[in-house]
């Protein structure tokens, strides 16, 4: 059996925050590359901001992925943004209880109101 799956990941910095932006299958097939990425990126000097836009799967693996992320940026009294547009990963994340870890908005505008409004999820 092959199984063909892939996860892009683009990493952008501004002014404001690091941003992730993912790309296909998010799950325990892709983790691998979204971690190494992670690695690159090193430690985090302000906000990160995930956009889930493009991602058409996620798991519990990717789930995971992002909660040490949090874990991570937290240490540095960072915080992690995660725009979801979907409604169906919105409401997962709200059902694992991942909506009082991360600023999580529809777009851009959402989360970056979220991350400025001072409040900080907890991990």
């Amino acid at each position: 059996m092959f199984i063909c799956v892939s996860l892009n990941v683009m990493m952008t910095e501004d002014s404001e925050a690091q941003t992730l932006a993912l790309e296909g299958e998010f799950d325990v097939y892709t983790v691998r590359g979204f971690r190494r990425e992670l690695q690159k990126m090193g430690h985090a000097t302000g906000p990160v901001i995930v956009d889930l836009s493009g991602v058409t799967f996620l798991d519990s693996s990717g789930l995971d992925a992002l909660v040490c992320l949090a874990h991570q940026t937290h240490a540095h009294e960072e915080v992690v943004g995660v725009i979801c547009p979907s409604t169906t990963l919105r409401r997962m994340m709200e059902i694992a209880g991942l909506h009082r870890t991360f600023a999580i908005g529809r777009n851009l505008t959402e989360v970056r109101r979220a991350l400025q409004s001072g409040l900080r999820p907890q991990p």
